[in-house]
């Protein structure tokens, strides 16, 4: 016999609408076992059960208008098929959240004019039944559709400012209310008669105050916060006033813009609003509306001195009202990316705002005021920097007007050149007509595509001020500012030429970007008494004599140095430019007059000539490189002495002495020197001497940026090749392709390919500079083709197939190491690790409280205040211990003996395992070995150096500290084998690796990455296809073995790193 089951519904329970309920069943056999459930909904509003099938069960309840209760039946069934049932109760009660009710903004209107009040509700349980609006304070006014969320009425008449107030009521589908209410504030249209003051309520930009003066005529508003300024003398507020009225007049005149739109205007006037703060500064305005807002400070000063009797505006006026009438398309004319970024541009509309100060006060026929200055001085100020642009010849577009703040004074910005400009212009073409008609000729030309499309920038200004000018200004522009123009009226326009002495001295081509290389010459050896000829462009170098005459050209010329030359001559080679100018070098020196010299620092080059000596150039032989002609018409430097110097210099035309100086103080000194030159010359030699000292100790000279300035049509013939020459036979395998110079060309299109296998469809190459450096080593021994196709902006010229026979492989030995792109690129790969781009990213171990020590040496000491380092571990939340000890070897890390005051900061060092445990370090990054070669005699070997290493590892693994162990890296920068101490080096690096993977820590091979690096950029292929190493330090080192800023952070990544890796679960 089966005993029925037992069912149990749960208890009862009071819920709210919308909320969660859970039905928690049960059931049980007291002869079996439970098979199923089963819910069922037996009254009420009908929900929806959730697991039917289950013990429990759930739904949400329902949103009712009254309490109401619902049934639920539980069903269980036995495992022998009998049933049970229970049923439970679930009272619901309504919940009614309350409406919202907005009646809108508040509004500032005039009387008689009609007024909507936008009003608004919502109910989040429900809907709005209905509204009902109700006015609170006022002259009571008819309201039409009261009963809508929408309201409407006419501003009664009144006499003074009042504030209506109306009330919105919303009520819900449960009866529920909400309110909100909103001030209409109307004010009297006055009758202007003349100038009238009135107190008044006014929306500042930077005040939330609105209590106000108004000084106002029929369209002209000055209205100024607070009070007080109801009792401003009459008549000169009327001056003011008037003044507005003048200046705006004139603007429209001039502009021919009549209908711009008010800005914040009050009672329809244009509005010059003067709050006490004005956004911190001194006037704002908006670009195409009229209207400005200017600071009481500024006023107050202006009131003055209109009340003292003058007539002199404040240049404030002028520069915020000229931005009314400078709409932001004007700027799509001729506007440009200032140092080639995206967001950095609009400088021409300040640049016009300061000039039209100047041009408007003259117009107008009144005076000045700037900060007690007059209109003349902020005149001068701005000329004066426009013609020190035109009088220096080594300043041009690149270099002069696309910085933000100009190379001759880096404390200025470029919009004071640009006003320059405008005012030159103003002064010179036609004062107002000129104004006039430069306004109009903006909107004739196209605008330009984005603002780094300089080309286009500079055309457009071209065709704009030769349309104000009413005359064509191709040759201002050309040849007064130095600018490349496409003109309308000439496709051939004269293309302008720097052509870089220092990077021809180096095997470069002369122009830019150069192609020489860093620390060469092409001068290899030096007579002391014969002229030493190369017949080149580089016509060769001499040493001038102390008595008599010295030869200086190949052609025999000879010049007399001997009255201002000492006793001492020098033997060696005379130069070894050119520098680049992110040489700390030139940068002491200040030879590279801007880092950003056409937008690249590789353009600056100088030239260093140990004294006593001389270098000639060719010019006929420059002119004939071009391809094309052209005239060169200046030569440009900047001569300089280093410390402790005392030289003296001669710049010599045909043998002709046309410039002499001297730097005499044995400080860092500079001079410019600029000579114009005629197609008649043909040599320019230039010379450093001792100063006649007696001494050439460090008498070193400079010649920055030795430039020679030409002009010329763009070349109408196709490349030559120069090296190889065509047919050549003993090509290298690395050889670099050159080819000579075309005026106008754009870039080049190079196809090259093995003799035995047809020409390529497609370029294999394309390039901007006259050189090119195949990707990977050309084949030994076999016969290659190529063609050049110069690229101009109209046209294309296609040179005939050239060809050259690459030398046998047992003809020359191959360089140390592979020096093609393709090699350099798999070591750049190898050494681009990203560290700090990893310990800062969303996969960085770092985590906050982690602190990390660094132990080793000075070059330790230093990594940790590498900033990138230091700020990515401190945004993570980690701290840096330094405990670099400056001078330390491997034996005075480990025992402590060394102070690290110089260094991580402590008076009593402890030794290493004990530092470690004080320290309370996660990590503990070692860096120390250079000391090692370098301290003890003898050095410490590597065996004693890996023993130590194993001491140190173990002391933290025994603290249970994460290791991150990093090789000693570089004596010296040659990345050839060459450097003293690169055995012992590479001994140490070997054995720093066999410690960390017998002990299973973390290792960073940093002396391989520094090779690497060194191996791409600390190399030179000279013309007779040796390869040299300019350097032993400067590229990642400031000495021998100390980091300079591209060291540590280069080391510093490498660190970040290995860090990561380390910290890897």
């Amino acid at each position: 016999m089966n005993i029925l089951p037992a069912a149990d519904a749960g208890i009862d329970q009071l819920v709210d609408e919308q909320t969660s309920v859970i039905l928690t069943g049960t059931g049980n056999d007291s002869d079996g076992s439970i098979a199923s459930y089963a819910w069922n909904q037996t009254s009420g509003t009908s929900v929806t059960l959730t697991n039917t099938k289950n013990a429990s069960t759930s739904f949400t309840a329902p949103t009712l208008t009254a309490v109401e209760a619902l049934t639920f039946t539980l069903t269980v069934t036995d495992n022998e098929g009998a049933i049970a049932s229970d049923s439970v109760l679930i009272t619901v009660n309504p919940v009614n959240t309350a409406p919202a009710a907005n009646a809108g903004i508040d509004q500032l209107v005039d009387e008689q004019t009609s007024v909507t009040l936008m009003g608004s509700g919502s109910d989040s349980d429900g809907r709005i039944a209905s509204y009902a609006w109700n006015q609170t304070s006022g002259i009571n006014v008819t309201l039409t559709n009261a009963n809508n969320a929408r309201t409407s009425f006419t501003a009664p008449d009144v006499t003074t400012i009042e504030v209506f107030t109306f009330e919105l009521t919303a009520t819900d589908n449960e009866e529920m209310t909400a309110n909100d209410t909103v001030d209409i504030t109307v004010s009297p249209i006055i009758e202007v008669t003349g100038v009238q003051a009135i107190s008044t309520n006014y929306n500042f930009w930077c005040s939330s105050n609105t209590e106000a003066v108004a000084w106002f005529d029929d369209s002209i508003a000055i209205v100024i916060e607070g009070n007080d300024a109801l009792a401003f003398d009459h008549a000169t507020m009327t001056r003011m006033v008037e003044f507005f009225h003048r200046l705006y007049d004139k603007y429209e005149s001039i502009t021919g813009l009549t209908n711009l739109p008010l800005d914040t205007p009050w009672q329809d006037h244009i509005t010059i609003q003067i709050p006490l703060d004005n956004c911190g500064a001194g006037g704002l305005a908006n670009h195409g509306v009229r209207g400005i807002s200017v600071g009481r400070g500024f006023f107050d000063e202006q009131y003055d001195i209109l009340l003292s009797g003058q007539e002199r505006y404040h240049q404030v006026f002028f520069y915020e009202s000229n931005r009314n009438f400078w709409p932001p398309y004007f700027n799509e004319s001729f506007d440009w990316a200032m140092d080639d970024e995206p967001m950095n541009w609009g400088w021409w509309t300040v640049g016009m705002n300061n000039a039209m100060a100047v041009m408007m006060s003259d117009i107008l026929d009144v005076e000045l005021e700037y900060f007690g200055q007059d209109s003349m001085w902020f005149r001068d100020r701005m000329v004066a920097n426009f013609k020190t642009y035109k009088s220096n010849s080594s300043y041009n577009f690149d270099y002069g007007w696309r910085q933000e703040y100009m190379p001759w004074n880096t404390n200025e910005s470029i919009n004071d050149l640009m006003s320059g400009l405008i005012i030159h212009s103003y002064e010179t073409w036609g004062g107002e007509t000129w104004l006039t008609n430069f306004y109009q000729a903006i909107g004739t030309v196209v605008p330009r595509s984005n603002v780094f499309t300089y080309q286009e920038c500079r055309d457009n200004i071209y065709r704009i001020w030769s349309d104000a000018a009413e005359v064509d200004l191709l040759s201002f522009f050309v040849d007064e500012l130095r600018w490349d123009i496409t003109s309308d009226s000439d496709a051939s326009a004269p293309i302008l030429l720097q052509y870089s002495l220092a990077d021809v001295l180096a095997g470069g081509n002369g122009s830019f970007p150069g192609t020489g290389s860093s620390g060469t010459s092409v001068v290899v050896s030096l007579n002391q008494q014969d002229f030493s000829a190369r017949y080149g462009i580089v016509d060769g170098a001499f040493v001038p004599q102390k008595d008599g005459e010295t030869v200086v050209s190949t052609s025999g010329i000879t010049f007399d140095f001997s009255a201002k030359t000492g006793i001492s001559q020098h033997d060696g080679i005379p130069s070894k430019g050119p520098y680049r100018h992110s040489d700390p070098s030139l940068q002491s020196h200040n030879l590279g007059t801007n880092p950003n010299y056409s937008g690249d620092p590789d353009n600056h080059a100088f030239i260093d000539m140990h004294a006593t000596v001389g270098l000639t150039y060719n010019l006929d032989k420059i002119r004939l490189s071009y391809n094309n002609g052209a005239a060169i018409t200046k030569f440009t430097a900047r001569f300089g002495s280093a410390t402790g110097a005392k030289i003296n210099y001669w710049v010599l035309l045909d043998g002709a002495e046309v410039h002499y100086g001297e730097l005499l103080s044995g400080n860092h000194e500079v001079q410019d020197v600029d000579i114009n030159l005629t197609d008649d010359n043909a040599y320019l030699t230039l010379v450093i001497a001792d100063a006649n000292t007696g001494t050439i100790n460090n008498a070193h000279g400079y010649i920055g940026d030795p430039i020679l300035h030409s002009t010329g049509l763009p070349t109408d013939t196709a490349a030559v090749p120069t090296n190889p020459i065509d047919k050549a036979t003993s090509a290298l395998a690395w050889q670099t392709l050159n080819w000579n110079y075309g005026l106008g060309v754009e870039n080049y299109d190079i196809y090259l390919w093995k003799e035995a296998l047809p020409q390529p469809s497609l370029p294999s190459y394309s390039v901007s500079t006259t050189e090119l450096i195949p990707y990977e080593y050309l084949a030994f021994g076999e016969k290659y083709n190529w063609k050049i196709i110069s690229n101009l902006s109209d046209t294309s010229l296609n040179s005939p197939v050239y060809s050259f026979m690459v030398q046998p492989e047992n003809v020359q030995t191959d360089p140390i190491y592979n020096i093609s792109p393709a090699a350099q690129a798999e070591r750049t790969a190898l050494y681009t690790l990203n560290g700090i781009n990893q310990i800062t990213g969303v996969d960085s171990y770092i985590t906050s409280g982690m602190r990390i020590g660094f132990y080793g040496d000075s070059n330790t000491d230093v990594i940790v205040w590498q900033q990138s380092l230091v700020d990515a571990l401190s945004i993570q939340g980690a701290t840096s211990l330094n405990r670099g000890i400056n001078g330390a070897d491997i034996q005075e890390l480990w025992e402590g003996i060394r102070s690290y005051d110089a260094g991580g900061g402590l008076t009593e060092p402890e030794p290493f395992a004990d530092q470690i445990v004080t320290d309370d370090v996660d990590v503990a990054i070692i860096y120390i070995g250079i000391n090692d070669v370098l301290n003890n005699n003898p050095n410490t070997s590597t065996a004693s150096y890996k023993s130590y290493l194993n001491l140190i590892v173990q002391a933290c693994i025994t603290s249970n500290i994460k290791v991150v162990l990093v090789a000693a890296t570089t004596y010296n920068e040659k990345p050839d084998g060459s450097n003293l101490y690169d055995d012992q080096l590479d001994e140490y690096q070997t054995a720093a690796e066999e410690v960390a993977l017998s002990s299973g820590v973390t290792f960073v091979p940093a002396r391989t990455h520094f090779l690497n690096y060194l191996k791409n950029n600390n190399v030179s292929v000279q013309e007779d296809g040796n390869i040299i190493f300019p350097y032993q330090t400067g590229i990642l080192n400031s000495d021998v073995v100390h980091h300079n800023e591209a060291g540590k952070l280069f080391l510093s990544d490498l660190v970040a790193d290995g860090l990561q890796r380390s910290l890897v679960p």
